[in-house]
C-alpha cells in the first residue's frame, strides 16, 4: 500500500500525516511575529547584482523575514513547512514555491533540511520587467489556489 502524504490545517495548527506518522506543529510555538527582519546583506546583494543563488543550502529553518524582489525557494532534502503571509505550506524534497520577497515568510523545520533559494530583484529602470514578473506569480497563485481547491 503506497503511503500518501496530506496535511490539515484547523486554528493555527498544521496535522501533518507522512509516513505512518502523524505530527502537530502548533505554528504559535514557531512563529517570531514579533521580531520580523528585513534582510540587508541579500538587499545590498541584489543591488549589485539583480540576481541572487543560494544553492545546496543546509539550514534548520529561517527566522519571519522580507526582502526586496521575487523570491524562489526549492526544499532539496528533508521536509518543513513555510509561512508565506497568511498562507502555510508544507514541504518536501522537490517542492517548489515562488513568492513575492516583501511578504513575510519563514521555514519552520524540526531539523535541518537541504535548500536552494534564487531572489530576483530589478532596479527601477526595469521596473516593467519586475511588475511582469509580479503578475506572472499572481497568475500562478491563483491557478495554484484553484487546482488545490478542486482537490
Amino acid at each position: 500500500m503506497e503511503e500518501r502524504p496530506f496535511q490539515v490545517k484547523t486554528a493555527g495548527k498544521v496535522w501533518c500525516y507522512n509516513r505512518l506518522e502523524i505530527a502537530c506543529m502548533d505554528m504559535k510555538d514557531f512563529m517570531n511575529n514579533d521580531k520580523l527582519q528585513w534582510l540587508v546583506d541579500i538587499e545590498k546583494t541584489l543591488n549589485r547584482f539583480p540576481i541572487l543563488l543560494r544553492f545546496n543550502e543546509w539550514t534548520k529553518g529561517t527566522n519571519f523575514h522580507y526582502q526586496p524582489g521575487v523570491e524562489i525557494h526549492i526544499t532539496q532534502e528533508g521536509e518543513g513547512t513555510m509561512v508565506v503571509g497568511r498562507q502555510i505550506l508544507l514541504q518536501t524534497p522537490r517542492s517548489v514555491l515562488v513568492f513575492r520577497g516583501t511578504v513575510p515568510h519563514q521555514m519552520i523545520s524540526r531539523s535541518s533540511y537541504k535548500r536552494a533559494v534564487i531572489c530576483v530583484n530589478f532596479s527601477n529602470e526595469d521596473e516593467g520587467v519586475l511588475s511582469n514578473l509580479h503578475r506572472l506569480i499572481d497568475y500562478l497563485l491563483h491557478e495554484q489556489k484553484k487546482k488545490s481547491s478542486v482537490h
